[in-house]
Order: C-alpha cells, then sequence, then structure tokens
C-alpha cells in the first residue's frame, strides 16, 4: 500500500462522496407526511374515458409514471392501470381515473393537473406540473426544481 493509499483511506470520504452519502440517507428515511394533490381538466377526463375503449382487459383507469429520461431530465409515462397497490395514489373527475405511486406524485407531480389539448396538428395529454422548472422544445420532458 502506497502513502497516499494510506493517506486518502485514513482521510475519510472526499466531499463529493459526503454529498452522496447524504442523499442516500435521506432516501432511506421516512418521508414527512405530505399533502398530495393531483387533478383532472373535463377535457382529459374525456379523453381518458374515451381511450379506455382501447384497453385491453380490464383496466382501472391510465396510470401516471416519471422516469429519467428526455432531454430536460425527466418524461411523464402514460399506461394503462390494471390494479393498484398499497402506494398508488388514484384520483377520479367524471368517470376517468388516474393512478400514481405516492412518492412519485410527492417527489415529481404534487399538484399538478392532467389536462389534454389540441392546438394545431398537436394534441395529447399534457401535464401543468409546478414542480418542473423548464420543459424540452417539444415538451415531452421536464427540469424539476429545487
Amino acid at each position: 500500500m502506497t502513502t497516499d493509499t494510506v493517506r486518502k483511506a485514513c482521510s475519510g470520504p472526499t466531499a463529493e462522496e459526503k454529498a452522496n452519502l447524504i442523499e442516500v440517507d435521506q432516501l432511506e428515511q421516512p418521508a414527512p407526511e405530505v399533502s398530495l394533490s393531483l387533478s383532472i381538466t373535463d377535457a382529459a377526463a374525456r379523453h381518458i374515458c374515451d381511450a379506455m375503449a382501447d384497453a385491453e382487459g380490464e383496466a382501472l383507469g391510465v396510470r401516471v409514471s416519471v422516469k429519467k429520461a428526455g432531454c430536460s431530465g425527466y418524461e411523464y409515462i402514460l399506461e394503462y392501470a390494471y390494479e393498484l397497490g398499497p402506494m398508488d395514489y388514484s384520483v377520479t373527475h367524471q368517470g376517468a381515473h388516474v393512478v400514481i405511486d405516492k412518492a412519485q406524485l410527492a417527489k415529481f407531480m404534487n399538484g399538478s393537473v392532467v389536462d389534454y389539448r389540441k392546438e394545431g396538428v398537436n394534441e395529447g395529454i399534457v401535464f401543468e406540473n409546478p414542480r418542473a422548472t423548464a420543459t424540452c422544445g417539444c415538451g415531452e420532458s421536464f427540469t424539476l426544481g429545487a
């Protein structure tokens, strides 16, 4: 073992390593109770109800999730929801059901509005997300605020 290796091992983690340790510690602790909120506009409810006719099997509604992707950092994923888990948050408006994992809602989308818009030749589900600080040019991904 070289002197530099011993010195590094004895000096503890670097500042970057400490920052990563703090993040891991924060993830392992239970999250404080947060009031969760997600709403659906009339237009989105109509669109979701229409789309349910195309679902295979007995879909309960639409599941929203967020994954790390896209040019702005995170991207919304929509798929049919076939079951509710114990950690799911569900909201219903005019017969349309939207389901999202409670932890993802708290971290990425709390307070968001699910809407449906038709602008020119473009149409689809859009999210008015108060946590998003920026979106990419195509509107498919977003940057998460602090």
